[in-house]
């Protein structure tokens, strides 16, 4: 990656790219405390059913409603936002914190920026506010909590195209951590980078990556680079 003078917008994913991924308690719990919110004993399988209901047909969500005599709809508002709160749990202990040179790479970078996140439209906006993240950002998005919107999870482009629309860019780039983020980017017609970190080391793209880059760090680097 030679420079960023050619891009007038910058849109970032949030967690694995500003913010570490949160540990796998924060989703664990909060599956078991939404259905604990319904006095609902699930069966084992069903903690992974629930954790993937955007994912599944209107059939399949039909079926795991008629099981236990509640709304998918409200269990899954009831583990987003128990996960949320799971995750500013995280950020208490030091579990979930910034990347290193995150902030100071926004503070760098002199052109529009936005978030696009998998993560619920509540915490997006606690951690991006929580790190100060979002006095550099003019527009940011996570999943609102509904079956409909967590199947609009990257890589479906629609919050990335919203997310363009806002900063009214020309020539934007997307900056993610999974094969998804790449996806989507592609499917958004802009350009991409690809942030190693030691999770992602096993990433299969569908459309490769423009660049790929060691740290976040980079971009501020060569934002000034002709």
């Amino acid at each position: 990656m030679n420079s960023l003078t050619q891009y007038d917008a910058v849109v970032f994913d949030m967690d694995g790219v500003l913010v570490e991924r949160s540990p796998s308690w924060v989703f664990d719990e909060a599956t078991v405390g939404a259905f604990e919110t319904f006095d609902v004993e699930p069966r084992e399988e069903d903690h992974d059913v629930l954790r993937s209901l955007g994912r599944l047909s209107e059939t399949e969500v039909g079926r795991f409603e008629r099981r236990y005599d509640v709304s998918a709809d409200s269990l899954w508002a009831a583990r987003e936002s128990l996960a949320a709160i799971n995750q500013l749990r995280a950020i208490e202990t030091g579990e979930k914190c910034p990347y290193d040179g995150a902030l100071a790479t926004l503070d760098a970078l002199d052109m529009p920026m936005g978030v696009v996140s998998n993560n619920s439209q509540q915490a997006v906006e606690m951690i991006l506010r929580l790190f100060d993240f979002d006095v550099h950002l003019c527009s940011w998005y996570g999943l609102q909590p509904s079956i409909a919107d967590a199947a609009h999870s990257k890589p479906d482009p629609r919050y990335l195209r919203r997310v363009l629309a806002d900063l009214e860019t020309d020539t934007a780039i997307y900056v993610g951590d999974r094969a998804t983020d790449v996806s989507a980017a592609h499917r958004a017609g802009i350009d991409s980078v690809f942030v190693h970190r030691k999770f992602n080391d096993e990433e299969t793209f569908e459309t490769p990556p423009t660049y790929e880059v060691d740290s976040v760090r980079e971009l501020s680097e060569r934002s000034n680079r002709a």
